[in-house]
């Protein structure tokens, strides 16, 4: 394997990890913001994020192709910037209420633009039982993860 290609998937997996580690209830700032401004509708949708997150932090993503380590990459920076944004908010700004909704709209609907790229799509609740299935059966019998990158999108 390339050094290229190894700091690319230490990369990828540092960013997932660290994502994964994260607690989504501790982004609800409710302790922090007031009882009408904060991200606690936030939550669920976080929650749903970062268990993606999750399970890809549990698979040996070294046995992935390259576009799909970038398209987790992606997603994955995508998602830090959300996060990003929810603990950098202040309260002390120019109309905090709407700003706090319009990054509440932001995450509710970022999910499907998150994960709506080739290894991160399966996380959806039957693509992702099929999928883990599919996955596991491959890790045990030592098979590449993914003959065809795009295998993994295909399932309905």
């Amino acid at each position: 394997m390339n050094s290229e290609r190894e700091k690319k998937i230490k990369d990828v997996s540092g960013k997932v990890s660290q994502i994964a580690a994260i607690d989504p209830d501790s982004l609800a700032r409710t302790d922090d913001l007031t009882k009408d401004i904060n991200f606690g509708s936030s939550v669920s949708h976080f929650a749903e994020m970062i268990d993606v997150m999750k399970q890809l932090s549990g698979r040996d993503l070294s046995r992935l192709p390259t576009p799909e380590l970038n398209n987790i990459e992606a997603s994955a920076s995508r998602l830090q910037s959300l996060i990003n944004e929810v603990m950098e908010f202040k309260i002390d700004q120019d109309k905090p209420g709407e700003v706090c909704r319009g990054i509440n709209q932001r995450i509710a609907g970022a999910y499907d633009g998150l994960f709506n790229n080739s290894s991160c799509r399966y996380h959806s609740p039957l693509r992702r039982q099929l999928i883990t299935v599919e996955l596991n059966a491959r890790q045990e019998a030592h098979l590449p993860l993914c003959k065809n990158p795009r295998s993994l999108t295909n399932h309905t």
